[in-house]
């Protein structure tokens, strides 16, 4: 039996249960906030342009949309909510934001350091980062990348990515690291101690913990009713979580096999979306 599908009949008695109280979403209505992309200021201040010349600061939780640039500054640190998926922007960083639709995310960093966590379960198709003389392309996967204004240095943490440049293509696997540099390619490796690839890694387990805890908030008297008539174990509820946030479990694919009355709840399968802005 499919994963998937496993989970979605283990847990129909939650639902039905839901469907009286009128809350029949849990896991299957991850609702959008209403838009795609975010902003989270992490430290510090922000500023964002429409048109490449006007700045204004930027407001914690506000919604970003195509055309816009980013910019940190000394001391400063965001992070970019790209359907439960993350960019962080280190201080003294700056991004285009080029595309921002479900089917491709593309951005400029023109200048900085970003670490990025893109998760399976956003539904988004493609990523791209751009800098002056580089391309990172990348559809699941962890990786850092900087430009200071002559060479782009990208890291790959988990999965892997496709680094390019002027027609020439570079894999990247796990642990691996490229320099692009006067139009040399220079391969080393990952140093998993470096301060920022650690200070990230924290933050992303943080991360999936506040995503945990804001699906429990939401949803805790449905959670707690499942748990108290023994429909479900905690150590279900758990592994579940685990399993979507990874992006082993993906509900679209099994849609015809959900009740009829249960699936016309559904708003978007393919668009979880950001269900918890995180200030």
């Amino acid at each position: 039996m499919h994963k998937a599908l496993k989970w979605i009949l283990s847990i129909i008695g939650v639902v039905i249960i839901l469907i009286g109280g009128g809350l029949a979403y849990l896991y299957f209505t991850l609702n959008s906030s209403g838009s795609f992309a975010n902003l989270v200021i992490e430290k510090g201040t922000v500023q964002y342009s429409v048109d490449g010349t006007d700045w204004k600061s930027a407001v914690n939780g506000m919604t970003l949309k195509e055309g816009y640039t980013l910019r940190t500054d000394m001391g400063s640190k965001a992070m970019i909510l790209l359907s439960n998926s993350v960019t962080r922007m280190d201080e003294n960083t700056s991004l285009s934001l080029d595309s921002l639709t479900p089917q491709k995310v593309s951005i400029t960093q023109t200048i900085g350091r970003t670490w990025t966590n893109l998760l399976k379960l956003s539904g988004i198709k493609e990523y791209d980062l751009n800098t002056p003389n580089a391309i990172a392309s990348v559809r699941g996967t962890i990786f850092t990348c900087s430009y200071d204004g002559v060479s782009t240095k990208c890291q790959q943490i988990q999965s892997q990515m496709e680094f390019s440049s002027n027609g020439t293509v570079k894999t990247l696997q796990p642990g691996e690291a490229l320099e692009l540099k006067a139009g040399e390619f220079i391969q080393t490796s990952v140093d998993l101690s470096d301060s920022w690839i650690v200070e990230n890694g924290l933050l992303d387990s943080k991360y999936k913990d506040q995503l945990k805890s804001c699906l429990e908030k939401k949803y805790s008297l449905a959670i707690n009713t499942a748990l108290s008539q023994n429909l479900i174990s905690q150590e279900q509820l758990n592994a579940f979580f685990d399993d979507w946030y990874a992006g082993r479990i993906k509900i679209a694919d099994n849609m015809d096999q959900i009740p009829s009355q249960i699936r016309a709840m559904i708003k978007n399968p393919e668009d979880l979306g950001n269900f918890c802005v995180l200030k």
